[in-house]
């Protein structure tokens, strides 16, 4: 919400990410934080699924949806990061994109894999027996 509020100020945290994009405008540093909501949001709902999961634990759809959602996360992160690269270094003439995997992003995939294995684990012990 900052980078729609106060662009200026917000472009400085992006520098951190984004080195080359010194020179990016204002409107630039808007998309791009409507842009980063979608991964925001990917990951808001992860954890409204696990709380909500948390609250019901019987209700292991929860559980999964959590999951599913954690673990497409990084791969959800990476695209946006790609588009917030080409919004922010438009204005440059060779710029190049990286595209980075690391372990804080691994953690979500195995994280979500963990619940996973709660969902099925808890799904077992507790279907009625026949």
């Amino acid at each position: 919400m900052w980078g729609l509020i106060y662009p200026s100020s917000y472009l400085l945290e992006l520098l951190e990410v984004y080195p080359l994009a010194e020179d990016a405008s204002e409107p630039q540093v808007q998309k791009v934080a409507i842009i980063l909501w979608l991964s925001n949001f990917n990951l808001c709902l992860s954890f409204v699924f696990l709380a909500l999961f948390i609250s019901k634990p019987k209700c292991y759809k929860l559980a999964k949806l959590s999951a599913l959602t954690l673990i497409t996360y990084p791969i959800i992160l990476t695209i946006v990061e790609i588009f917030s690269s080409s919004v922010l270094y438009s204005h440059l003439d060779k710029a190049s994109v990286v595209i980075e995997f690391s372990a804080i992003k691994m953690f979500y995939i195995v994280f979500g894999l963990a619940l996973v294995g709660i969902y099925k684990s808890q799904r077992e012990l507790n279907r009625p027996i026949k």
